[in-house]
Formats: structure tokens, C-alpha cells, sequence
């Protein structure tokens, strides 16, 4: 069955929306991340939330790239 033009779009929306945020937070803690070990922070600390912004940073990515998948769909 055929998916509507308003499913795609809410689709693109939400996703490109929610990656958009996720990519943004993501850069943002990454580079918190930086300061943290520059400024002698213990090394668990910085490299724990180092690696959780980058999975939040690449979920992001992820997000908008499904995103432009639904937007091709909605204009086919």
C-alpha cells in the first residue's frame, strides 16, 4: 500500500527537525568535551561524555539523512 504525501511530510518534518537538534547538541558537547580535557579534567569524565556526544552528534547525521529520504519520497 501506497503511503500519502502527508505521511512522507510529517516523516521529513520530524526527522529532519529532531536531527537537526540531536546534530547541533551533539557538536555542542563535543566541543565541551574538548575544554573538559584541556582544562585537566579526570580522563573517565571527559572520554564517557566525549563518546556519548558523538553517538548524539551521529544520530543526528543519521536523522537528517532519513530525512531527505522522505522528501524524495514525498516528491515522487
Amino acid at each position: 500500500m501506497k503511503k500519502s504525501r502527508k505521511y512522507y511530510r510529517i516523516q521529513w518534518l520530524l526527522r529532519g527537525g529532531i536531527g537537526a537538534s540531536l546534530t547541533g547538541f551533539g557538536i555542542s558537547a563535543i566541543v565541551e568535551c574538548g575544554f573538559l580535557k584541556h582544562e585537566g579534567s579526570e580522563f573517565l569524565n571527559w572520554f564517557s561524555m566525549g563518546t556519548l556526544a558523538l553517538i548524539v552528534f551521529m544520530s543526528g547525521i543519521s536523522l537528517l539523512i532519513d530525512a531527505v529520504r522522505f522528501r524524495i519520497k514525498m516528491d515522487n
